[in-house]
């Protein structure tokens, strides 16, 4: 879906600019409608690379919460260690 992110920001280019005519602003409109939702930049979401989770992803490391707190028990992570006070 890489490959329609070009298209869909021409289209949407398009759409919005009001100095062009009606019919290829109409034509921009019905073309966006026709694309798959999953080619807008919006709808992408971090997922974790090891589980493919898409909720609470530590976005510094790209994994779950899960698959971070493991690691860094483990000590796979350097310089992360458990909070003590």
């Amino acid at each position: 879906m890489a490959n329609a992110a070009p298209l869909r920001i021409a289209l949407r280019w398009v759409y919005k600019n009001k100095t062009l005519p009606q019919q290829a602003r109409t034509l921009a409109m019905l073309r966006l409608a026709e694309m798959p939702a999953t080619t807008s930049q919006f709808r992408l979401k971090p997922m974790c690379v090891v589980t493919g989770r898409q909720r609470a992803v530590v976005s510094d490391y790209g994994v779950s919460r899960h698959i971070f707190h493991a690691d860094a028990l483990s000590g796979y992570i350097e310089g992360v260690q458990k909070a003590m006070w």
